[in-house]
């Protein structure tokens, strides 16, 4: 591919004449190309001896064409019927991409009389009713103007548009486009010219990383697609043809802003889809891509995997010596063909209550048979899996992906955005909940310095148990600096939703709660080491998070936790770790009278708010650890048990006071919480679309026209 950067092939200086009159021909132009006409090169029938020399002559006419085009040339002139013959040639992608690259963005704005003239001849022909017509035109198009969306120009709204199609004609022009673009989708096409319809709707949407600024987007939300994109997820053959087109571009325009004072016209639609076949059909194409993302990053995380004990013991030793940094035997992940799934899957969940039920499906149903994951791992298309047991898997990788790279960042923070709507409801969490569903559940758990990365699958537990184990493994091997607090925060979140509904439902779920415990002590010890390079506030406010579901267990613990030993367990980790509360309610106190760096008084409120609901922990600690060390004197024992200290802590619990704490089981709604057009939002958008707009349109014209043909 020729490089953006101007230095494209020789041009002759020519100047243009008006649009009425056509283009005048440059000098130095190779004078056989001014004595090639279309119609002696098409309307022949040459014998098949000649054949071959016929292709021959139509594939140069095509690059004197394309080349005389981008050094401002009218090839047109004096053959009216010039563009609908042109259009009957195969078009040969890599060359016309190479000619529209190797153009700067001053020589583009140079010779934009040519393009105007290609983009209104394709424009013409796409209502053609010679269907090869019509995909030599779209292609033509899309390789067009994915090139020049991707010079980035200063002004989007009028160099682009100027260059592509002239301003002055940017809305009979732009409307002309998504009509012809319509009447494609609506007219039952073959599946080639579907596809490029789409790919054309990718195009543009992805062309500016701010939707706003995007004309195309603009008519859009206008004139709404939302009909025809849903319209395919209802049929089988559809979706596995189309679905991950049709999911991406369902994800980026209802995830795209729009104008103060004005909805996203995507969204209410999205909201009032009633039709289980057309929700089931989305949510089966998310589950697709997932699926495949997932097989594809467990087979390289195999490569990675030590062969065998021996290994493993090398490996921890020679950790010991190499910085994390250093270290290039970790799973590297690209997310960003993955973002338009997700945006989906997130933008669905938070706005129709009915896909909920989608989620809960027990079965991921008709996969398409070409599905290069179950072709290459020979995994069973119908095991027992379903969509949020799918997503749970591939947000585990995504979280290991997250301290590594900036980009991963906005991606986990979607993924606990989506599980955190999907814990506050009341349905999804009694799915959770079920025993005996018998899905399969795999999560992806990062390589530490104590040990490899490695797959963990569980079967027989309800799938709650892998989704607080998910939350725990991100709270115990990712703190890091690097990383957005509110991950923390946002995990925390869904941590409590779950244990919320549990007291309400008065679920008792047999789990192993000591590393629970061990992980928010872990989080709060993160907090205090790194307290100075963390906004203080925000810190404060995720501390206070673990604080309170350590209160929380407390208060309403008789309700939700299998035995009087998870009791027990607690108030022994709590004393364990006594010195971290203490430290950190020494920190909560110090800040309470800040006032240097605590201009609006965030700070000084957060603290106050965590000295407060510290009491309890502290009343905890000041209680027993005077016994225990009572204990330990008059039995002379120098180091205790933890059975010891446990038998002390159970004879102890009369004469312990504690104060009741309103409103522990209330949360804020994630809807009241966050607006969907936030800044991580626009992150994945940006990530997503750099992929779609990077993607080349190249396909063999002699494979359309066959499938036309058919």
């Amino acid at each position: 591919m020729a490089s953006t950067d101007g230095s494209g092939p020789a041009a002759t200086e020519t100047g243009l004449a008006s649009r009425g009159g056509g283009l005048a021909p440059a000098e130095g132009l190779d004078a056989s190309f001014a004595d090639v006409s279309l119609n002696s090169t098409l309307d022949q029938t040459p014998p098949s001896s000649s054949r071959r020399s016929t292709l021959g002559d139509q594939v140069s006419l095509f690059s004197k064409t394309y080349t005389a085009l981008f050094q401002g040339i009218d090839p047109s002139k004096g053959q009216p019927s010039f563009w609908d013959q042109l259009f009957l040639l195969k078009v040969n992608s890599q060359q016309l991409a190479s000619l529209v690259d190797a153009q700067s963005k001053e020589k583009l704005v140079k010779i934009k009389e040519p393009i105007n003239v290609v983009f209104a001849e394709c424009l013409r022909v796409l209502e053609d009713e010679n269907q090869i017509r019509a995909a030599n035109a779209m292609l033509t198009l899309g390789i067009l103007m994915q090139g020049i969306f991707r010079k980035k120009f200063d002004n989007f709204g009028f160099d682009v548009i100027d260059v592509l199609m002239g301003f002055d004609k940017m809305e009979e022009s732009i409307t002309a486009f998504h009509s012809a673009v319509r009447h494609i989708l609506q007219s039952n096409p073959t599946p080639q010219l579907k596809d490029f319809a789409l790919k054309l709707l990718l195009i543009t949407v992805t062309a500016t990383e701010k939707a706003h600024l995007n004309p195309f987007v603009e008519e859009m939300m206008k004139h709404s697609f939302f009909d025809e994109i849903v319209n395919m997820f209802a049929s089988k053959i559809s979706r596995e043809t189309h679905g991950f087109q049709g999911v991406v571009l369902l994800g980026l325009l209802t995830s795209c802003s729009v104008k103060e004072g004005e909805t996203n016209p995507y969204k209410q639609s999205l909201a009032n889809i009633t039709d289980e076949l057309a929700l089931s059909g989305i949510g089966s194409v998310i589950s697709w891509i997932f699926e495949e993302k997932n097989s594809i990053w467990a087979q390289e995380s195999v490569k990675l995997r030590p062969a065998g004990f021996l290994s493993n013991i090398g490996s921890m030793l020679g950790s010991m010596f190499v910085s994390a940094e250093e270290e290039d035997d970790t799973l590297v992940l690209d997310l960003s063909d993955s973002g338009g799934a997700l945006l989906t899957l997130f933008q669905t969940v938070l706005l129709n209550a009915n896909f909920l039920t989608v989620l809960t499906h027990t079965r991921v149903i008709d996969a398409p048979d070409k599905t290069p994951s179950a072709q290459s791992s020979g995994e069973d298309t119908n095991e027992s899996k379903n969509l949020l047991s799918t997503f749970l898997t591939f947000a585990s990788f995504v979280f290991a992906e997250t301290p590594k790279s900036q980009t991963g960042q906005p991606f986990a923070k979607l993924c606990w955005c989506i599980l955190m709507a999907i814990t506050e409801d009341q349905h999804t969490n009694a799915f959770l909940h079920e025993d005996n569903l018998n899905l399969t559940a795999t999560i992806f758990k990062a390589k530490m310095r104590h040990r490899p990365s490695c797959l963990e699958t569980l079967t027989t537990e309800p799938l709650v148990v892998t989704l607080l184990g998910l939350c725990i493994e991100f709270l115990s091997s990712h703190l890091k600096k690097n990383l957005p607090i509110d991950l923390y925060s946002h995990c925390l979140g869904v941590i409590h939703r779950v244990l919320c509904y549990q007291k309400r439902t008065q679920t008792r779920l047999n789990y192993p709660y000591q590393g629970l415990w061990a992980a928010l002590a872990g989080l709060v010890k993160f907090i205090l080491k790194h307290e100075q390079h963390l906004d203080t506030a925000e810190a404060f406010g995720v501390a206070n998070q673990a604080i309170n579901i350590c209160n929380f267990l407390m208060t309403y613990g008789d309700t939700l936790l299998s035995t009087l030993g998870c009791y027990d367990q607690m108030f022994y980790e709590l004393i364990r770790e006594h010195a971290t509360f203490d430290a950190l309610y020494d920190l909560a106190k110090r800040s309470t009278f800040r006032r240097d760096t605590d201009a609006d008084g965030s700070v000084s409120e957060a603290s106050q708010r965590l000295v407060r609901d510290l009491g309890n922990i502290r009343s905890i600690v000041n209680h027993f650890c005077p016994r225990i060390k009572g204990w330990q004197t008059a039995n002379n024992v120098t180091v205790l048990t933890p059975k010891q200290v446990l038998a002390v802590v159970q004879k102890n619990y009369e004469t312990l006071n504690l104060k009741l704490m309103d409103n522990l089981d209330q949360f804020a709604s994630y809807k009241e919480l966050e607006d969907s057009s936030s800044t991580f939002i626009n992150d994945v958008i940006a990530e997503s679309a750099s992929t779609y707009v990077g993607t080349e349109m190249m396909v063999e014209v002699v494979v359309v026209n066959e499938a036309v043909s058919a």
